[in-house]
């Protein structure tokens, strides 16, 4: 806000008998042109400066416009994260009426960080007679799309209008695969074979295959489960053993120094 003096002036006495008149107030000064990026006014109201110079009223936009896309940002993921468990639980159930019901365990974070520091969240066990599955259940797609499986990056999930990419979980599940071998070594003292597998969460986007990734849907993962076999063999003791050692290696369900968060 400028604050404008305005002096007033008057004409002295002439040296004449008669006074002269007071000289009529003289008109105010213009306000000095604002200088570049000053803050102006809004409907001739003066505006208040903000950090660097720029009006409050700009950073209150600038706030309201990063808090809705924050909004957006947080929706679409909520989304995501409500489809995902979906697919967890549509897996869960599958497994629940299946022979490996009693040998199954969900959800768990081990304590086995990758060269980037990131922990490990398993979406499931399978405690095989042959050694243990580990899932990751992706719920991509859904009734009258295509998901081609490659070896790339990422894959396209195409629908009826428009094609879209996801990301190619290997890379996660064998990571994953890796945890767990090395929290097994520590319970049995050798290592036994782990099998990675990658779920889809439903059963009715198509799958296109076009690699030779462990890539099933719910529909059929259970039989590829059975279809897997290895010169271990592990009685229902020990299988029963390992399950109990998985839970109790979740540092998601213990007091831990390392703050871990979920993987999309």
């Amino acid at each position: 806000v400028y604050d404008v003096t305005v002096e007033e002036g008057g004409a002295g006495s002439a040296p004449v008998r008669a006074a002269a008149p007071k000289a009529a107030p003289a008109a105010p000064a213009p306000a000095p042109a604002a200088p570049a990026g000053d803050a102006g006014s809004i409907e001739g109201k003066p505006m208040m400066e903000g950090p660097e110079g720029r009006p409050v009223e700009d950073w209150f936009g600038y706030f309201y416009n990063s808090l809705m896309e924050y909004r957006a940002y947080m929706e679409k993921e909520l989304g995501i994260a409500a489809k995902g468990d979906i697919g967890e639980e549509n897996v869960a159930r599958i497994l629940e009426k299946s022979r490996y019901a009693g040998f199954t365990v969900h959800n768990v974070v081990l304590d086995v960080a990758d060269e980037g520091g990131n922990t490990n969240e398993i979406d499931t066990f399978v405690i095989l007679p042959y050694g243990v599955a580990v899932l990751e259940v992706k719920n991509y797609g859904g009734a009258g799309q295509r998901l081609v499986i490659t070896d790339e990056d990422k894959w396209d999930l195409y629908g009826k209008r428009r094609t879209k990419q996801v990301k190619n979980p290997a890379y996660q599940n064998s990571r994953h695969a890796r945890a767990t071998l090395l929290t097994l070594r520590k319970l049995l003292g050798r290592d036994i074979p782990i099998f990675p597998l990658i779920v889809i969460g439903n059963n009715q986007v198509k799958l296109e295959k076009h690699s030779r990734l462990a890539v099933k849907n719910t529909g059929d993962f259970v039989a590829y489960l059975d279809s897997l076999q290895s010169n271990e063999k592990l009685s229902d003791e020990e299988r029963l053993r390992i399950k109990k050692f998985l839970e109790s290696e979740d540092i998601g369900a213990n007091s831990f120094a390392v703050i871990s968060y979920r993987e999309q």
